[in-house]
């Protein structure tokens, strides 16, 4: 064997094992970013001013939130924030003048019965829909979300509960105390779980996650 094919040959092998490493490293920082990207990133909420979101609250509006401040609770069934809020929920004392709906996003209703008992106890109205009954009945394709609809129908809040991703203090009751008070209150972002299939498929283009 010539000298110089022999002295190519460990050169090429050292390039092989180079490339399989780093294509190794990219995959699994494909994968990383795939999981954990709707949890680090601020997703897509609801325009407030949207007339068909506006239109399909108004239809979900109960007659007993009729002049009264309605809050809507997003949660998404397997999602850790969604999990906080749910825990701050049940723990919290609610005001007694307000009208509530927790809209419990699962595939498996029947899996996720503790968790709806709890909330069910703790004196909270209850919505189960799958994701794509979520995307059709209120528009909304992100949990946890929360929406704050005045006593006169006014659609006042769409937005998330914390100023930082994954903070652990949630502030659905000073939003709301702010805005009975008339001030005007920028929206939180929304940070959690992705539901409707057309934002879970930006996210998640490999479908690693489903």
């Amino acid at each position: 064997m010539p000298p110089e094919i022999a002295a190519a040959r460990p050169a090429r092998r050292r390039l092989y094992v180079w490339l399989t490493v780093a294509g190794w490293a990219l995959i699994c920082t494909l994968i990383s970013a795939s999981l954990l990207i709707d949890h680090l990133i601020s997703l897509p909420a609801p325009a407030a001013a949207d007339p068909e979101f506006q239109h399909l609250l108004a239809r979900q509006r109960p007659a007993a939130a009729r002049g009264r401040w309605w809050l809507v609770h997003v949660i998404a069934d397997g999602c850790g924030c969604s999990r906080r809020v749910v825990d701050h929920l049940i723990a919290d004392r609610r005001p007694a003048d307000l009208a509530e709906r927790v809209v419990f996003v699962t595939e498996h209703a029947r899996d996720a019965t503790p968790t709806l008992a709890e909330l069910a106890l703790a004196g909270f109205a209850i919505d189960v829909v799958r994701p794509d009954e979520l995307v059709a009945r209120y528009g909304v394709e992100a949990a946890p979300l929360l929406i704050a609809i005045a006593p006169d129908g006014a659609l006042r809040y769409v937005g998330g509960y914390t100023r930082r991703k994954q903070a652990a203090d949630l502030h659905d009751l000073d939003i709301l105390a702010a805005l009975r008070r008339g001030e005007p209150v920028e929206p939180y972002p929304a940070f959690g779980c992705a539901v409707g299939d057309a934002l879970r498929s930006k996210l998640d283009p490999l479908g690693i996650k489903r």
